[in-house]
Formats: C-alpha cells, structure tokens, sequence
C-alpha cells in the first residue's frame, strides 16, 4: 500500500484484501471467517486501486457483530464473457431500509457531485473512481437486509476480448 501508483490489477487488490481479512480473523480468530475465489483470466484485469478494500473494510468497521461466531465475507472476482464480477458477501449486520435507500440513490448516479460529501465517503470514492476509469461499461448493484448482511455486485462490461480461451 506503500506505491504511488494510481492502477493495480484484481490479483493485488484481493491479495491486500485477503491479507486485511486475515489480520481481522487473527484478532477475533473464533468469530470471523473469510473466503476469496478469483475466476482464471480476471486476475491480470487493471482497476484503479482501493475500489474493493473499502468495500471489504465496511464489513469489518460496521457489519461484523462480535457476539457471533459465524461471520463470514466472501469476496469473488467471476468471469462471465466478456465482462467481470466482483461480487462481495457478507452475513453481517446489515443495513436498515432508509441507509439502503440513500446509498442506493448514491450509487444510481452517473454524475460526480459534491453535495453529501462527509457521507459514506468510503463508498462515494469507490463508485466515482470507478466511473471516471470505466464509465458506462461499469454498473452497481447493492443489497441488505437488516440482520442478514449485504451484497455488492460490480460488474465490468466488455474487460475481456471476444473469443478469450477462457470464456465462462
């Protein structure tokens, strides 16, 4: 995390991810699980760095309930054609309906704006920087439920060339 550099590939990033999930489990090591998996071909894919660890680092600040043992984070990077997933899962906390609501709002937006900037900055930073390296070939999607945890989806259009080997 030292690096100045300002892209890094799948591979690192869920490598730094990984490395931050395990200090997590050696601190709580009855309570937390994780699980990270990576489709052949998506690891050598550029996105600009720290677009996952925030991500990741949200269900260690605020979704993992401590008097659980059974907390669990799944983090996967899935091919699918041309395009890639990164799907993030976690059964934590969750996030009641009006949070869902207004971070959904925030991440329907296509725009970069200014206004609510001291909210969700974690999540703000994510998605902007994202649309400013991928536009519209990136999407999305957020889910949770209070109790249950929660989803994200981001999808990659088009990252992959037609007729890669290694086609899903």
């Amino acid at each position: 995390s030292v690096t100045q550099a300002k892209m890094t590939t799948v591979a690192e990033e869920l490598s730094f991810c990984e490395k931050h999930s395990y200090i997590c489990q050696i601190r709580y090591p009855r309570s937390i699980a994780y699980a990270y998996q990576m489709d052949p071909g998506c690891e050598r894919i550029e996105i600009p760095r720290f677009v996952i660890q925030p991500l990741v680092e949200n269900y260690f600040v605020h979704g993992v309930d401590l008097k659980r043992k059974d907390n669990a984070l799944s983090v996967k990077a899935l091919k699918h054609g041309q395009d890639m997933e990164i799907l993030i899962r976690d059964n934590g906390k969750g996030m009641n309906a009006e949070t869902l609501e207004a971070y959904k709002h925030l991440l329907a937006s296509r725009e970069l704006s200014q206004e609510n900037r001291s909210q969700s900055i974690g999540l703000r930073n994510v998605h902007e920087r994202l649309l400013l390296y991928f536009g519209d070939r990136y999407q999305i999607e957020l889910d949770s439920k209070e109790g249950e945890g929660v989803t994200y989806s981001i999808l990659f259009e088009g990252v992959f060339p037609r007729g890669d080997e290694h086609d899903a």
